[in-house]
């Protein structure tokens, strides 16, 4: 049965850490979390964190849906119905695609993908199997927990769907030899094995937060249509075409500045106008032009009372503690070749002028490696801490745009475009048009966190 739920403070804010002493089903403790979460969300509590300690639920599922990947020759295939199976292998290798290879890797990840499921169907548990197509919302409610087969890219995918902080997601690296799977559990088990470690109670829950992203057009409410609404007509995937090239020319500029101008007023858009795309970014949302060649321009505010201040940029990235082992990490990761150059233009400086005295010294490349894997393992923290990493790519620097600042943390980001073919994009998988005028808030909130795994042995 549910345990009391503890109210802490701490720093002025109050925490809700819920203990749970024991549940015979999993079914019924995730509907106790359920409700926890639900009051905690509508509470009005102010949670710098939202823990779940003790013992929470046990793995005890009924019903298990599992979404596959789709395999790069099963893409071929679908790409090509109305080759044969040499024809298509001739294709390939003209296209220089290795045939033998991705049926080799074809196989693994549906020879991993079937002893899972006849494993799970041995302990008596129901299986759905579903692709990208077929991963429904009715398909989600139908099972206890969804588990995802495939890579990091399958985890996202699913992870992206699942609206319910208390129904698990469990990632499940078919085919390591091909990718990393960071988000999965670890490839030191079999997939059979590490399921069996779950049943037993060999793991604990990690509540992965999320970015929710709320977006206007940027016009006023009387002249929006359904259409332009983000939650319709822009939840569609979009194309990445360029829609307005022409007004990339420089005699336009100056327009469309006055134009924008013209309708700031219109464009002081109140939260409640603003309405929540369909997904969630487990990982980042990127907010940038589609041509990467071309300049991203747009106005950033930070916190719940930051000014916004103009950026031309290649786009921003805002990230989870999830996301940033991922791309974040990358955008501000420092080699050690770029610390020893930093180290050295600090020790000019630290040479005396007149030749008197040095304080400058020597370091060695251990101690330079040891600098650089310092710096960059800072980057990355939590992924149950309710906190945005944002960072700057690129940042134009010149006399009428600065750059004091390039990348921090926050908890709540407010973007305005000024680009004419942008997109905000979540997880690198769905794109939403972001032009002139459009408004977007990132924001975190407790309530869209996603339930994961993290075995114990």
């Amino acid at each position: 049965m549910l345990g009391s739920v503890i109210l802490r403070t701490v720093h002025g804010c109050q925490l809700a850490i819920a203990t749970v002493s024991q549940c015979n089903r999993c079914c019924t403790g995730t509907k106790q979390l359920a409700k926890l979460l639900s009051s905690a969300a509508t509470g009005g509590w102010c949670q710098p964190a939202m823990r779940f300690s003790q013992q929470l639920p046990g793995f005890e599922p009924r019903r298990l849906l599992l979404l596959t990947k789709i395999t790069r020759l099963e893409y071929e295939r679908s790409l090509n119905p109305h080759l044969s199976e040499e024809k298509l292998k001739d294709h390939l290798k003209r296209k220089g695609s290795d045939y033998d290879n991705l049926l080799l890797h074809h196989n693994i990840h549906h020879g991993t993908l079937n002893s899972l499921v006849a494993h799970l169907q041995q302990r008596g548990i129901d299986c759905q199997v579903v692709s990208r197509n077929m991963y429904t919302l009715a398909a989600i409610d139908w099972a206890d927990a969804v588990v995802s087969a495939g890579g990091d890219g399958t985890f996202l995918l699913a992870a992206s769907r699942i609206k319910s902080a208390t129904k698990p997601l469990i990632g499940v690296n078919t085919d390591p030899g091909k990718s990393e799977g960071y988000l999965c559990m670890p490839t030191s088990k079999t997939a059979p094995d590490a399921i069996d470690a779950l049943l037993a109670g060999r793991f604990r829950w990690l509540w992965r937060q999320r970015i929710r992203v709320s977006m206007s057009t940027g016009l006023p409410s009387s002249s929006q249509s359904s259409a332009d609404s983000p939650a319709d007509g822009a939840s569609r995937l979009q194309s990445l075409h360029l829609k307005y090239p022409e007004y990339r020319f420089s005699e336009h500029y100056k327009e469309l500045e006055e134009a924008w101008l013209r309708r700031q007023p219109m464009l002081q858009c109140q939260e409640h106008e603003l309405s929540p795309l369909p997904v969630l970014a487990l990982n980042e949302v990127f907010i940038g032009e589609s041509l990467s060649a071309r300049v991203s321009y747009y106005e950033m505010g930070l916190g719940r009372e930051g000014r916004m201040r103009k950026q031309k940029s290649s786009g921003v990235t805002v990230c989870t503690g999830t996301g940033s082992t991922s791309w974040y990490f990358h955008i501000n990761h420092l080699s050690e070749s770029q610390v020893e150059e930093i180290l050295h233009y600090a020790n000019q400086l630290a040479d005396s002028p007149d030749g008197s005295g040095s304080r400058s010294r020597r370091y060695t490349p251990a101690e330079i490696a040891s600098i650089a894997r310092n710096y960059n393992s800072a980057l990355t923290f939590d992924p149950e801490l309710i906190r945005m990493a944002w960072a700057v790519r690129d940042p134009v620097v010149n006399s009428v745009f600065a750059a004091d600042q390039c990348r921090g943390v926050t908890d709540l980001i407010r973007v305005r475009s000024r680009m004419w073919d942008a997109r905000l994009v979540i997880d690198g998988d769905y794109a939403f048009s972001f032009n002139d005028g459009c408004v977007a808030l990132l924001e975190m909130r407790p309530e869209d966190a996603i339930c994961c795994v993290r075995l114990l042995d």
